[in-house]
This record gives structure tokens, C-alpha cells and sequence, in this order.
């Protein structure tokens, strides 16, 4: 009668042995499907050159003050359409309205007066001639509120194929570095993300603002230098390294 219960416990040492020898070929898979995937690195890759900025932006602003907003409107009116005309006749620049309010003032004991403004901005890539008329325009009576320097769009998409090109090349070196030092090997670019050319402004600054729409006697072109503006493009990706015997 002790027979069948001394065989339990074999048999159940022997269904232990069995499940271990089975669980066995279940973790080597897994552990081969990590290494076939192998290391997965993340790098970020900028690239960079200097350009000369090419064009330049004014804006300017009409303004005017008065006892009601007709007067104020019919003001402002009056004169951007004289500072457009005297815009329009320079063909290197360009000539754009905009940003046009009328407010009320608050008074003492009540409503006040009316002011009102309305914006004139100049762009172009000759820059005597927009600084000429940026002189011609505040001698009319406008305030200059913004100068600025930047690269024109074709420039930018011209330097785009180069940079493109160094940020690659520099990534590809630095990805091979890093799996060499760690004794691995570049297997594949799993993602890659190449952005677009941007350049870093330049915003010169501007004369003191006039206002109340007087015109100034005697007013010089503003003197400005653009300089040079710095372009990069970045690119990063995910890239897998193996050992190099895979």
C-alpha cells in the first residue's frame, strides 16, 4: 500500500524536470528575435554655412489724430495714398498696405480725442533704393517702425541641396563612430527626418518713432548693414546597429 505513494513523488520530480526541459526552447526565441533586432541609437545631425542676407523689410506707418474718426479716416486715407504713389514709383521695392485702426482716447470727464493708424510695408533686394525711399517716406511725415534683413526664399531652397548633404554625410559618420566604439556595425537607417533650411533675421533698429504726422525737414536714408546670416538644416534618425557577424 506504500507503493503508490512513494511513486508520486517521482513521478511528480520527473512532470517537474519535463516542464523546465519545455520552457526551455519557449526563452531562446525571444532572446534570438533581441539580437536579430539588434541596437537602436537616436542621432540629431545639424549642418551650417554663412550667406550674405540678400533682401531687405521696412515698415512704416502713417498716423494721424483728431476730434472724430471721419477726420481721423479721411487723414490716414489721404496720406497712404501719397506715401503708396511715392512707393509704387521705385520699381526695385515693393509696396504693401495694411494694419489700419481707429481708436478713441479716453478723456477727463468723458470721450476724448480720435487717433488712428495704418502700415506701409517695403521689401526688395536693392538696398540703396529702399533705404532711399524709407528716407523719402519719413520726410513725408510716416514713422518708421521695423528694418529688418533676411535671405530670400530661392536662396534659401539654393543652399537646402548642400546643407542636406554635409548634415547626411555627418550623420552617417557619426552613426559608423559610435557602433565602431562599441564594436558593432551600421545595419540600417530605420527612420530618417530631413528638415528644411532656416536662417537666423536680422532686425536693425529703427530711428526714434515720430507722431502726430508731422513731417521731418531734413530726413537722411537710415544707414544699415546686413551682414551675414547663419543657414543651417538638421536631420536625425533611428539607427540600428548589429554585431558584425550578423
Amino acid at each position: 500500500m506504500l507503493v503508490p505513494f512513494t511513486s508520486r513523488p517521482r513521478s511528480w520530480g520527473r512532470s517537474v524536470l519535463l516542464a523546465a526541459a519545455l520552457l526551455v526552447p519557449i526563452a531562446l526565441p525571444a532572446h534570438a528575435d533581441d539580437a536579430a533586432a539588434g541596437t537602436e541609437i537616436h542621432l540629431v545631425q545639424r549642418a551650417e554655412m554663412e550667406l550674405p542676407r540678400d533682401r531687405i523689410h521696412a515698415d512704416l506707418r502713417v498716423e494721424a489724430e483728431a476730434a472724430d474718426a471721419a477726420q481721423v479716416q479721411g487723414e490716414i486715407n489721404r496720406r497712404m495714398a501719397a506715401a503708396l504713389k511715392l512707393a509704387q514709383a521705385e520699381a526695385a521695392v515693393t509696396a504693401t498696405s495694411g494694419g489700419y485702426s481707429v481708436f478713441q482716447e479716453e478723456g477727463h470727464g468723458g470721450g476724448g480725442g480720435w487717433r488712428g493708424s495704418q502700415t506701409l510695408s517695403l521689401a526688395g533686394k536693392d538696398f540703396a533704393a529702399a533705404l532711399k525711399l524709407v528716407g523719402a517716406l519719413q520726410a513725408s511725415g510716416l514713422a518708421l517702425s521695423d528694418l529688418r534683413f533676411d535671405l530670400a526664399p530661392e536662396t534659401l531652397r539654393g543652399a537646402e541641396h548642400e546643407l542636406t548633404v554635409r548634415a547626411l554625410a555627418g550623420l552617417r559618420a557619426r552613426a559608423e563612430e559610435i557602433a565602431a566604439a562599441m564594436g558593432l556595425a551600421v545595419a540600417r537607417y530605420k527612420h530618417l527626418d530631413v528638415g528644411n533650411a532656416v536662417a537666423q533675421q536680422f532686425v536693425a533698429r529703427p530711428m526714434a518713432a515720430r507722431t502726430g504726422g508731422s513731417a521731418i525737414a531734413s530726413a537722411p536714408p537710415p544707414v544699415a548693414e546686413a551682414g551675414d546670416a547663419t543657414v543651417w538644416l538638421q536631420v536625425d534618425a533611428d539607427v540600428v546597429l548589429l554585431s558584425r557577424g550578423n
